[in-house]
């Protein structure tokens, strides 16, 4: 077990929904709730101390090279001192991306759908961003993936959520009139509170591409009673 100030990791015995052979990894047992001096993202990303906790939610099968989101395999048996279970290793940041970079491709590969492929590559940008590396390649991908998953019809997502977060990609990369468009987009039916999405449109249109953290009364209003899960 390995615990760190705001998650833990602890070992697990996977099957590969691929080959059907079990390989160890590592999942997350547990995270800090978030509180007023949690750092997190106009993005609504978290900002965790380590790279590890979001790599943890994929599972890479080292005999066939499958790999996606962990959830997809079936979890055997997790670790307990009687089981003789790789203890959790803490990987390198330039794993942890080599780890998303072959999950994206392994998804593309068996055709995924685009907001699957969106949320690896969004997940892989804040991961990224929590280790100090560059992730604009990421958001591109990110970017791209999630436009596509907004211009199926037929999708059943919820599209203001989604919109807000487009919205949020397009400032960052100081495409200030596709942020505008795709915040009033979110206004019409996001989940979020409107004066969040009102607030970055503000920063849309003052042309500041900045990353920056949500002020506390926001904070305590999203993620505090669990109203948001990131």
């Amino acid at each position: 077990m390995l615990t760190f100030p705001d998650f833990t990791l602890i070992s697990a015995k996977a099957e590969c929904p691929a080959c059907s052979k079990n390989f160890n990894t590592s999942l997350v047992s547990g995270s800090s709730p978030a509180t007023a001096d949690t750092r997190i993202e106009t993005d609504l990303h978290r900002v965790y101390s380590c790279s590890a906790f979001r790599a943890a939610a994929i599972g890479l099968c080292m005999e066939c090279g499958y790999s996606w989101w962990l959830k997809s395999f079936v979890l055997k048996t997790f670790f307990c001192p009687d089981q003789e279970l790789q203890a959790p290793t803490l990987s390198s940041s330039s794993e942890d991306m080599r780890r998303f970079a072959t999950a994206y491709l392994c998804g593309k590969q068996h055709k995924a759908n685009h907001l699957e492929l969106a949320l690896v590559a969004m997940n892989a940008e804040w991961c990224a961003q929590d280790a100090g590396m560059e992730d604009q390649r990421w958001l591109n991908i990110a970017r791209e993936e999630l436009t596509k998953a907004l211009r199926n019809p037929s999708a059943r997502i919820d599209r203001g959520f989604y919109h807000y977060l487009l919205g949020e990609m397009c400032r960052r990369q100081d495409d200030f009139k596709g942020a505008l468009a795709n915040f009033d987009k979110a206004r019409a039916g996001a989940r979020l509170p409107e004066e969040l999405i009102l607030r970055q449109r503000v920063q849309a249109r003052s042309g500041d591409a900045s990353k920056t953290l949500l002020p506390v009364y926001l904070i305590e209003s999203l993620f505090c009673p669990a109203y948001l899960q990131v």
